[in-house]
């Protein structure tokens, strides 16, 4: 779930960098972010979704630090995807950029 909150920050556009783009215009956005911080404390933090997902309770900070570095992979990946689509496919005149969009 965390690595969903963030991810979806940087999908909303297809070329502009996540540093370029205003964050907090997207009302919809605003309004999911707490529920998923919802569900993470409530999946993670409460004894008794332990019976539920047959979990221990709370999560080692290993898996904390496995999220973190998927979360960094997605920035990254991301990042130098709207990089490429920037700088090869504007306008979509190349025949990459035609097969992207």
């Amino acid at each position: 779930i965390l690595c969903q909150m963030f991810h979806i920050w940087f999908c909303r556009t297809r070329a502009t960098s996540v540093t370029q783009h205003p964050l907090f215009t997207n009302k919809l956005t605003l309004m999911a972010m707490p529920w998923e911080l919802g569900f993470i404390a409530i999946f993670c933090f409460i004894p008794e979704m332990e019976v539920v997902f047959t979990s221990g309770l709370g999560l080692p900070i290993e898996f904390w630090c496995l999220s973190l570095g998927f979360l960094a992979w997605i920035t990254l990946h991301t990042e130098f995807l709207k990089f490429f689509a920037r700088r090869y496919m504007a306008g979509r005149k190349s025949f990459l950029g035609k097969l992207a969009w």
